[in-house]
């Protein structure tokens, strides 16, 4: 934290993430006693337009909409040495953690954090408020399992000044609607596609637009339909898959017009399959099992006592010499078998160390049962059989318990290589948010390596300065390191205007981008591109330009001509 110990009023506790842009610190407002959260812009940022904008707007949307559900923010300080948005801390974990910590959730646990945000959303469209990047990550969870809304960076308010560009695409590429795709308005009926998006995620596990690319995303959110989640899970009810398909309808007219229309469907499912819509619910599914059960956790009593029977029985009928004599019988059976590490070095011989040892576990686990210490058999069963104690019995029975593993132990060894991970270390230029397979992975440069499961994996690069993200295929070998360095101009259409003289509005496409001097590029898609000078008291000057991937930017410097 190099040092920091206070921010203003604000003790810092932790440094919770850095970037290009900002850092994120979890600290304590000690006049008020309660835990903050504090999302600081690097000074050099604060004076950026872009930056300062969409912060500022972070600001203005969450002092706009103060709701349960929503995140709220106690200040904001302006000043460009020390601009920082001061926010609600949510101890807990975001819904895109909890789905890859526990795997897709229940329906009924999915249901009620469907409820919690409904509740957020409407409330934030009542005030004329459009989220525009609903997803996993701007969920938040509490440990009480009260849903809350963040990130309000992308959102646009009704008769407010737009942030970005005309046609500008803006958002995260997986949960935009498809009006969003195509550079058209959005409305309160885009959150509540991309909150579908991010509930067939949670149901599933698996999101319904998943593409190799970029642009193969686009176009399965434009044109493809994704099977009903009930395919996928079948414990989901078929009401519940009404409503996410009707959520993903492409056409805005065929969804739900308001967040308040589904909660009233999400309110009738639940009553009719006896569901309690209580937050609580959501916490005991988020709670770790031994928690969860209300004590520690401990092996089933059947692996801790002897049955009654058996202990009634050598209490009431065995005489007292007989265990001394069984015990004596089983020494010399323990010392005649081979221990399970023996039985298992040739079986295991190609497996890994950690899969090796896990099996090992497992049939020293089952040597533990009551009486089979040490590969001994129950003491009864001694007592009943004398003539079958003998070494073979031990070796029978060891390698039995070996062999009923013979199909995991195939499976596993033929996919060994599969589970051993690979490493990439990711830069661009100029910086970007990166996501690797639709989960946020922080901002570039990204300090360390990482680890990823082998195969292909698709990282998309956001960077608000452009028109769109750019995506980038990975395929990760086992126990292999690889580079990725991402130059974000090379994807792009630049057109840096130097000078002219005497002065000029500038065009592009017939789209106006202000009067001379100006000092920020111009950043298009690929493709051709008209620019035009205009200065009422000079000759237009017009030029067309012709872009390709890694074509270098054009600059321009002219001297009008007088009419």
């Amino acid at each position: 934290m190099e040092g920091i110990s206070h921010i203003g009023p604000y003790r810092i506790d932790k440094e919770l993430a850095r970037s290009n842009i900002c850092t994120v610190y979890r600290a304590y407002e000690e006049s008020l006693g309660r835990p903050v959260l504090i999302k600081k812009l690097h000074p050099q940022m604060a004076r950026e337009d872009d930056i300062r904008h969409r912060f500022e707007r972070e600001a203005q949307v969450c002092a706009q909409v103060k709701h349960d559900n929503i995140v709220v923010i106690y200040s904001y300080n302006a000043d460009p040495d020390e601009s920082m948005l001061v926010l609600e801390f949510v101890e807990g974990m975001s819904l895109a953690e909890l789905i890859i910590q526990k795997g897709h959730l229940p329906w009924e646990v999915a249901l009620t954090v469907l409820q919690g945000v409904l509740k957020g959303l409407s409330y934030a469209h009542e005030k004329g408020v459009i989220h525009r990047d609903i997803k996993p990550d701007n969920i938040l969870i509490s440990d009480k399992g009260q849903v809350k809304i963040s990130d309000f960076g992308l959102a646009t308010i009704e008769d407010a000044p737009r942030l970005t560009r005309q046609g500008m695409v803006v958002g995260t590429p997986s949960y935009m609607p498809p009006e969003q795709v195509s550079g058209n308005p959005v409305d309160q009926r885009s959150d509540l596609f991309s909150l579908g998006v991010t509930l067939y995620e949670a149901l599933t596990a698996k999101t319904p637009f998943y593409g190799d690319n970029y642009s193969e995303i686009m176009q399965k959110i434009l044109h493809a339909h994704p099977v009903k989640p009930s395919a996928v899970v079948a414990e989901i009810p078929s009401e519940f898959d009404q409503i996410i398909l009707r959520l993903l309808e492409k056409q805005p007219t065929k969804r739900y017009a308001t967040a308040e229309q589904v909660l009233e469907d999400v309110t009738k499912l639940a009553s009719q399959k006896d569901v309690t819509l209580d937050p609580a619910v959501v916490r005991k599914f988020m709670l770790p099992r031994d928690e969860d059960a209300g004590v520690a956790k401990r092996k089933p009593s059947s692996f801790n006592e002897p049955a009654p029977m058996q202990t009634s029985f050598w209490k009431r009928k065995c005489p007292v010499w007989l265990p001394s004599l069984v015990g004596l019988i089983a020494i010399a059976i323990a010392l005649l078998l081979p221990g399970p590490d023996e039985l298992l070095d040739e079986r295991t011989a190609l497996l890994s160390p950690s899969l090796t040892e896990r099996v090992k576990r497992t049939v020293e686990d089952r040597s533990r049962l009551p009486g089979r210490e040490s590969g001994v058999l129950p003491v009864e069963e001694a007592a009943g059989r004398e003539e079958r104690a003998t070494a073979q019995t031990g070796i029978t029975s060891l390698t039995g318990e070996v062999a009923s593993m013979q199909p995991l132990l195939e499976s596993e060894a033929g996919r060994s290589d599969q589970m051993v991970p690979g490493w990439v270390y990711i830069s661009s230029k100029p910086w970007s948010t990166v996501t690797i397979d639709n989960r946020d992975m922080g901002q570039t440069p990204l300090a360390q390596r990482i680890e990823l499961s082998p195969g292909e994996h698709q990282i998309v690069f956001h960077n608000d300065q452009f028109p769109s993200p750019v995506g980038k295929s990975v395929i990760i070998e086992p126990e292999s390191e690889q580079r990725l360095d991402v130059n974000l101009w090379e994807y792009f259409s630049v057109i840096r205007i130097l000078t002219v003289k005497p002065w000029a509005e500038i065009f592009v496409d017939n789209v106006s981008y202000g009067q001379t001097p100006r000092a920020k590029p111009i950043i298009l898609p690929l493709g051709s591109h008209t620019i035009e000078l205009r200065n009422p008291d000079y000759k237009p000057w017009r030029k067309v330009v012709n872009f390709e991937m890694g074509d270098p930017a054009v600059e321009v410097s002219v001297a009008l001509t007088p009419k």
